[in-house]
């Protein structure tokens, strides 16, 4: 994500990519709907976005005949929102983060998904 990509508007940049196994099958890149004031917002918004693309792309394997026996890992590089969301324990005050929250809590407690902070794309994962 790019925070205040587009001067004007103050909307951030969003890019998703999206592997199986070790092969891009879907990205996605676009402004940002709404303008966020912190990067807390605009983190959040990002995660729901790739949770939702997250689901339908397992549904999309499922309905193929692919058995998924592993959780999918959602890599974010801001460790305030990955704590967050991994530990419920932080008290928001917009409506619009609050949906994004509880989604966001909802796929990692039915393990669609595991929360990873990672700074660099290189850094090893384990």
């Amino acid at each position: 994500m790019n925070l205040y990509h587009d001067l004007a508007t103050g909307r951030a940049v969003t890019g998703i990519l999206h592997l199986v196994n070790q092969t891009p099958v879907d990205w996605y890149t676009k402004k940002q709907p709404s303008v966020e004031m912190a990067t807390y917002g605009s983190e959040l918004m990002v995660a729901r976005m790739a949770t939702e693309q997250i689901i339908g792309i397992q549904l999309t394997l499922h309905y193929l005949g692919v058995q998924i026996k592993i959780a999918t890992y959602l890599f974010g590089d801001n460790n305030v929102i990955v704590d967050n969301s991994i530990f419920p324990k932080s008290k928001l005050h917009k409506h619009h983060q609050m949906v994004s929250y509880h989604h966001i809590r909802e796929a990692i407690a039915k393990r669609f998904t595991l929360f990873i902070f990672q700074v660099h794309p290189t850094q090893p994962i384990f």
